[in-house]
């Protein structure tokens, strides 16, 4: 169960809780779940942006490196350059293709991450606030958003 859930449960087992409160605190739960969504959509949005140039930049480097690997065969076929020279360009393209590899694995990882962040949000912020307690007090609370609302109530 989540932390808004939490705050929820809390609050509607709270004996003599008023019906205005009860119709507060369901629309309290939609709407913050609806903002924490979009907080996360927002962040999610900016990473795989990110994960998409890095794509690109990827994409760009496997270009280069099999033209690179079809110079170093098209070399050896004509016997252009020395046998040592080749084995030092292919030894150097294998490992740029391994680092080439690494870079593709780490986004693959981080779209699979992204994925599974989307899926539940709340989630994933209960899990961010609880690695940054310093940070907790920057979420919403029922109690608090309760106690603006019935002063409002008051007022009218």
């Amino acid at each position: 169960m989540d932390f808004l859930q939490r705050q929820y449960d809390v609050f509607i087992r709270t004996p003599g809780v008023s019906p205005a409160d009860v119709k507060f605190a369901d629309q309290w739960l939609l709407k913050e779940r609806s903002a924490e969504k979009a907080k996360v959509d927002g962040w999610m949005k900016q990473r795989r942006a990110a994960n998409l140039d890095k794509g690109r930049e990827l994409a760009a480097s496997i270009r280069d490196l099999q033209e690179e690997f079809a110079e170093v065969k098209a070399a050896a076929q004509r016997g252009i350059r020395p046998h040592g020279e080749l084995m030092r360009s292919t030894k150097l393209l294998g490992q740029r293709r391994e680092a080439l590899e690494r870079l593709y694995e780490s986004l693959s990882n981080s779209e699979m991450t992204i994925q599974a962040i989307s899926d539940d949000p709340s989630a994933y912020l209960s899990d961010w606030y609880s690695r940054f307690p310093a940070l907790a007090h920057q979420r919403t609370r029922l109690d608090v958003a309760l106690a603006e609302d019935r002063r409002k109530r008051l007022l009218q």
